[in-house]
């Protein structure tokens, strides 16, 4: 008798602990943004940051997820106004979002930009293989891979870029890592 009931206490136990870290992961590490007063992107012609008007602004963050901040807003400004008078970012980074975060659906985000590649995973898979996931998808002739909370000094970028141009055999280029 005091077999089956320890088993049963075992079972209980890892259940518990089973919807303990489900909720943790989807819901418990994901804290609620509140909207900036202002929002701001970087000019094609200043290279500054410059605030465009928004609604609707919903967002979230999370210390344990690598892709970590998540925003969706509306803005009055066409696609294309957007693309002349802003900087646009030529990458291609599998996103993905808790299920429960209504604003975010990549697949309706990949409709209204059809010129965009969609990657709409429904896991995280981590750094190392998103990567490698969305560099199949890359025609840039160079690809930057940094993480999350990469420290970029002033001058790296360009000395590495540089540094590419001097060895353009090793094909392959790296910073220095603090």
């Amino acid at each position: 008798m005091s077999g089956k009931l320890l088993g049963i206490i075992i079972l209980f136990s890892a259940a518990i602990a089973g919807a303990s870290l489900y909720y943790l992961q989807v819901y418990g590490f994901y804290t609620e943004v509140s909207a900036p007063e202002e929002l701001a992107l970087v000019s094609v012609v200043s290279d500054q940051p410059e605030p465009i008007g928004f609604t609707e602004f919903d967002a979230i963050d999370a210390d344990s997820s690598p892709i970590r901040y998540r925003a969706c807003f509306m803005t009055d400004m066409s696609l294309s106004l957007l693309t002349e008078t802003f900087v646009g970012l030529d990458d291609v980074v599998p996103r993905n979002a808790p299920g429960w975060f209504d604003c975010f659906d990549a697949e309706a985000i990949a409709a209204e930009f059809p010129d965009l590649t969609l990657m709409a995973e429904t896991e995280n898979h981590g750094f190392a293989k998103a990567n490698n996931m969305a560099a199949k998808h890359c025609t840039a002739p160079y690809l930057l891979l940094l993480n999350p909370d990469t420290v970029v000094l002033d001058g790296a970028l360009d000395a590495l870029y540089a540094f590419s141009q001097a060895k353009p055999e090793a094909l392959i280029w790296g910073g220095r890592t603090y």
